[in-house]
Order: structure tokens, then sequence, then C-alpha cells
């Protein structure tokens, strides 16, 4: 307990110089108290999220270990709503070398890496598909793989996130609102019907429409944040502004092509897991409602005029982030690292304890996402849900990821960011009408109830 309280002690200093609006916030309004709980230990965080990784992993049939899966996992630990507190941040690595877990060398204060790992873009054969994942593969024959961030030594191939990337597509959105490039209540054609801006990303967050992205990332190349024939992309330059080099939106088109046909999709739209946590982390952040500031944000803001002058001084306008977290909170598909959805499938596995919804429950106590309906007691299962989870999906044939912000329903309870990146997808999937192994809900289940025992 002396080592925890001393490390609590360190983490309340290092935030203090990093969460200076919030600190101010605190001070002026008496309700907003400090958070005191005994936060966990970067260490003890790693052990933990490597220890429910490798639970999964043993899980895995002979057929999903050709070629062995590559798992990316981060998990940050956030002072529960309205408080300010310390944080608490792992990652970690499974993949074939690294079978029994690599944790990510993170950054104690400043939250920057991981230091040790090297991310390489996805391999892509003529069709456009992954060749890293299939049977047979052999990494060691890789020679010149594409290198996306980190200078580690130890080598990765970053999974596709598959629907989780129209995350970025959302942040380019959101950019162009507050550049006053593009309105709220401006209409686009997304099929055969006409929505809103807004009704447009919320289509594409919450039931991942990919007629919808195609019109949102029409409008990215229309309004000027993306400029093939000046080779020029600000939503890149933004993330990389704030640090966040693991995130790559290239290769689409002005025609709203952001797929594999369209010579986009897989190894040009790349989203390592740690750096997703930091997109949600800085949204938050955006919002007011992270409890502590970003630490790296002082150390990754560079004094280059052009990034200044097309992006701006903040990651997002408090406005647009809180448009974006009301997206995430209404999302449909628990599925992945929460399975609520699929709460009526025979041998359903309980992710992470979320609520699904109620939009998404019809009169008759059913699961119902535009004409599908889906089996199951879902009322009952509402009454049994511990937390919330805001968040964004992703499955294909070959991958499966989720990233987004678990909260305790309880008030006070514990508070995270969590995403993970894989090459467990549909092919690996149980059963009809799942998109990934239970394996997954049962790692969100597991690694959720060692957090509550923690934090409540």
């Amino acid at each position: 307990m002396r080592g925890r309280r001393i490390f609590a002690t360190r983490m309340a200093n290092v935030v203090g110089l990093c969460a200076i609006p919030h600190r101010l916030r605190a001070e002026q309004d008496p309700a907003v108290r400090n958070d005191d709980r005994m936060m966990p230990g970067h260490d003890e965080l790693a052990a933990a999220l490597r220890h429910a990784l490798l639970h999964a992993i043993k899980a895995t049939s002979p057929s999903m270990r050709d070629p062995f899966p590559t798992i990316d996992c981060s998990i940050a630990l956030l002072p529960p709503l309205g408080k300010i507190g310390s944080a608490s941040w792992a990652h970690v690595l499974i993949q074939a070398g690294n079978s029994e877990g690599l944790r990510g060398d993170l950054d104690p204060r400043t939250a920057t890496g991981p230091h040790n790992i090297s991310y390489f873009a996805d391999p892509v054969n003529d069709a456009k598909d992954s060749i890293a994942w299939q049977p047979g593969a052999n990494w060691r024959e890789f020679k010149h793989l594409e290198h996306l961030s980190g200078e580690g030594p130890h080598r990765a191939i970053a999974p596709y996130p598959a629907s989780v990337i129209k995350l970025m597509v959302a942040v380019g959105v959101c950019l162009l609102i507050d550049k006053k490039a593009l309105r709220w209540e401006e209409m686009a054609i997304v099929g055969r019907e006409r929505l809103s801006i807004s009704d447009c990303c919320d289509r594409m967050i919450s039931v991942s429409s990919n007629e919808a992205t195609e019109a949102l990332v029409a409008l990215l190349h229309e309004r000027g944040l993306i400029d093939r024939s000046s080779n020029r992309n600000d939503i890149n330059n933004h993330f990389q502004a704030f640090g966040l080099h693991g995130l790559r939106f290239d290769n689409s088109t002005p025609q709203g092509g952001w797929r594999n046909p369209d010579g986009a999709g897989v190894g040009k739209l790349q989203m390592t897991s740690w750096d997703c946590l930091r997109l949600l982390w800085l949204m938050l952040d955006a919002s007011g409602e992270a409890g502590v500031s970003p630490p790296w944000l002082s150390t990754s803001r560079k004094s280059d005029s052009t990034t200044a002058s097309n992006i701006g001084q903040h990651f997002i306008s408090e406005s647009s982030a809180k448009r974006f977290w009301h997206w995430m909170e209404r999302q449909a598909l628990h599925e992945v690292l929460s399975s609520s959805l699929l709460c009526g499938l025979p041998n359903w596995v309980q992710g992470i304890p979320a609520r699904l919804p109620k939009l998404w429950i019809n009169a008759q106590g059913q699961a119902q996402i535009g004409p599908e309906r889906w089996p199951g007691n879902f009322l009952s299962q509402q009454d049994r849900a511990s937390v919330n989870f805001a968040h964004k999906t992703g499955s294909t044939w070959s991958y499966a990821a989720n990233a987004g912000l678990v909260s305790s329903i309880k008030p006070g309870g514990r508070r995270y960011l969590i995403a993970i990146m894989s090459t467990l997808g549909i092919r690996h999937a149980a059963q009809q009408r799942t998109v990934t192994p239970w394996l997954m809900a049962g790692f969100g289940a597991q690694i959720d109830a060692w957090i509550a025992e923690r934090l409540g």
C-alpha cells in the first residue's frame, strides 16, 4: 500500500502540472472535489491487462492460430465524472513472437509511446487484401513493410481497425465545423435519404453506416480538409500536431471512397490502440469531462506555423466534442468488448456489463436496429448492467476492433478508456450474427471486473 500511496502522490504532482483548467474549476465550484481514490499504478494495471489478454488467448482454437492472432490493446483509468484526480495507463501487444504478451513502454509522466515498438502498415496484395493474416502467412517474408509509427526494437504489423476508423472521419467533420467550413444543419445525400450532417455522423457512429461514411468522406474533400491534388491532408496533420502518429487516414477519394476497392482501407487507414485511446482522451478533455488533461500535450505541440495556421490551437471545440460523445453514447452495436446486443444468442458470453441504449429496445422488449431484430430478454439485461459504454466497434472478415469510454452507472464508480485492435474477425466467430469470437467479450468482462473491484 505504501508504494501505491507514493505513486498516487507522484501522479498527483504530475497531473497538477497539466490539469490547471480543471483545478481552477474545482477551486471555483465547491461541488467539484478532488478524487482521493487509490488509483492502481501503471505496473499493476499493465499486469492485469496482460493477464486478461493471455487468459483470452488461451481460449483460441488451433484454427485461430494460423497465423497467430495479433491483439493490440490499451487502457487508461480516469477519475469519476466531475472529479479531479490522477490517471493510470497501460498497453499490451500480443502477436507472433510475443505470444506471452509484450508490455508497451509508455512514459509514466507524459503517456507517450509505446517506445519499445515499431508499427508497420498492413501489407496487401493486388486485390488490396491483407496478406499478413492469411493462413500460412510468414512474417519473415515481408521485407519492405511501410513504417507507420514508433522506433522501438519490437516490430508489429498494425491490424486494420475496421469501422473504428469512422472516429477519424467524425473528427474531420468536427474540424470543418470548427473552421466554419461546414454547418451541422447542412444536408447530405445518404443512399436515398437526405440527412443533416449531424444525423449523418450519428448514423455513421451509432449503427456504423457505410453510406453515411461515404457522404462525409466526400465532404472532407469537397470542403478542403483533404486535397489529393496538392497532397494535403489536414486530418493527418491534426493528429500529428497532437502527437498521434499512429493514426493515418490516407487514400480516400473525392467521391467518398474509403475502403479496399477505393485504394484506401487496409494498409492506408491505420489506428494503433494507444493512439486511438489518446484520440478519445483528447475528445473527452475537449468536452470538459476528462478529469485529467492529456499529459503529453506539453511535449507534443510543435511550433509549426503551417500546422498552426491550418488547424488551430485546440484539438476540437467543446461543442463539437460534446456532440461526438452523444453519438458514441447512442451506440447500438454492443458486440465486441461488450456483448449486450447478443444476449439472446446460444452460448452467450457477457462482456463489459454495459446497458444497451434505450432507443434500440422496441415496445416488445427486443433489440431492434432498423428492420433487424435480436433475440433476448433485453429489459432483464438492462437491470443487470452496471456501466454505460460510449464506443465504436469495427469488424471485417479478418479484423475486430472496439474503442470507447466505460462509465459506472453508480455515481463515483469506475471510468476508463479502452481500445483494442485485433485480427480476430468474423472468420473466427463461433456462430452467425457474431462478429468476433466470444473470447473478446470474455476479456472485456474480466478486465472490467478487475477495475470494478478496485474503483467500484
